[in-house]
């Protein structure tokens, strides 16, 4: 694992070290809930053999240089809404215990949410889809 450290000399260090793909780290969540295989930060074409699935992507957020603070949409596609509002509050139970504790390897100092879970329009006709959003907080790693 990198870990971010400064460097020793004249100047005033070099930070060195990655911040981790927020993407890739909520739809880790997301497929704990979902199984492998069901969080996606693109659509396939035809989604409508894997529902229920999660549509997960970076929709804002900010930096300091030292804490990455991301805010990612999830997005809950089902069959129906009762099951897509069923499996959303279960990944909201999850990112909100994830403080301090890793993700595929990936550390999470804390997690917020950002809007609570909503109906929104979904990519296909007629599909229930629910959305939530979260604001993650990383260090380099």
């Amino acid at each position: 694992a990198h870990h971010a450290r400064r460097t020793q000399g004249d100047g005033p260090g070099v930070t060195v070290g990655q911040f981790p793909d927020s993407e890739n780290v909520i739809c880790d969540l997301a497929e704990q809930v979902l199984g492998p295989g069901k969080a996606f930060n693109e659509l396939p074409e035809d989604i409508s053999t894997l529902l229920p699935c999660a549509w997960c992507f970076k929709v804002g957020g900010s930096t300091d240089g030292i804490t990455d603070r991301p805010i990612l949409q999830v997005n809950i596609i089902a069959k129906t809404r009762t099951e897509a509002l069923a499996l959303s509050n279960q990944i909201r139970e999850l990112v909100l215990d994830i403080r301090g504790r890793k993700v595929g390897g990936v550390l999470v100092d804390t997690a917020e949410e950002q809007n609570g879970i909503r109906l929104a329009a979904a990519p296909m006709p007629k599909q229930p889809m629910v959305q939530s959003t979260y604001m993650l907080h990383f260090r380099r790693q």
